[in-house]
């Protein structure tokens, strides 16, 4: 009996460990909106996350360079102009970057908030959303263009096989959005899920500052 009583022990204590709450704030020192607390869900859908070895070079933080790496489209090649692309072709125009997965319960709730965002801002910032579920353990791309089309999202989004960009962009928990300039320098970085409105004030904030 009292060995049972240790192994359950055991088990609890890893469970609670792995699904361990995954905070739901903007990457300091950004002077960015306070999210709401994370949910049972955001917690469960942000388990411990996993990439191929990185350089040994640190990532980058607001201010700095955004990193390149290469895309494949599953929609928009209408609106970018190519399937596959470099980050860094899409200079020129500010850029707000949302990472997601498929198996991502926080990134589906804030798609339709990317949606109406990039419905009313489309002609003065570009949206792009990729999926890295391959590299956080929420799912491969394989089927993730299937979400999109269930939930009515139409801006561009695809996938990068580039495991780096877990690193280089802090993704700690999902989602994670990037807000770059039209220079292509990080502006803020934001973990966990965002609203419409949090997404507008970022990027008025970055279009005042690039005036």
């Amino acid at each position: 009996m009292a060995k049972a009583w240790v192994i359950g022990a055991t088990w609890l204590a890893c469970l609670l460990l792995v699904t361990g709450c995954a905070g739901n704030a903007p990457v300091e020192p950004s002077p960015t909106p306070t999210p709401a607390p994370t949910t049972t869900s955001e917690a469960t859908a942000a388990p411990t996350m996993t990439a191929p070895p990185f350089p040994t070079q640190a990532p980058p933080a607001v201010d700095d360079r955004a990193s390149d790496f290469r895309f494949t489209l599953f929609q928009g090649e209408d609106v970018l102009g190519a399937s596959e692309m470099a980050l860094s072709e899409l200079e020129g125009r500010p850029l707000v970057l949302n990472f997601w997965a498929r198996f991502c319960t926080p990134c589906w709730s804030e798609m339709p908030e990317l949606q109406d965002f990039y419905e009313e801002y489309d002609d003065r910032v570009r949206l792009l959303g990729i999926d890295v579920g391959q590299f956080t353990g929420l799912g491969s791309h394989k089927d993730a263009g299937k979400l999109l089309d269930s939930l009515g999202i139409t801006y561009p989004a695809g996938y990068t096989d580039d495991g780096r960009v877990v690193r280089y962009y802090q993704i700690r928990a999902m989602p994670t959005t990037a807000f770059i300039t039209a220079e292509g320098v990080v502006f803020r970085l934001w973990t966990g899920s965002i609203t419409r409105e949090e997404v507008t004030t970022i990027v008025r904030m970055m279009l005042e500052e690039e005036q």
